[in-house]
């Protein structure tokens, strides 16, 4: 990404039936974690789980 940013969210779902939740603020240098508080509103009822920083 060479311009801008923007947020990736990722729903996984498991063959158990469980879902979690993930997300990172992406800019052109770094992606950072989403706060928890920002992806309860994307959950939809999976439970969120912290992403980890991504290089």
């Amino acid at each position: 990404m060479t311009t801008g940013g923007g947020t990736l969210v990722i729903r996984s779902h498991y063959p158990d039936q469980t879902a979690a939740v993930r997300g990172w603020m992406l800019s052109h240098a770094a992606a950072d974690p989403v706060p928890v508080p920002d992806l309860e509103s994307l959950a939809a009822s999976a439970p969120i789980v912290a992403g980890p920083r991504l290089t």
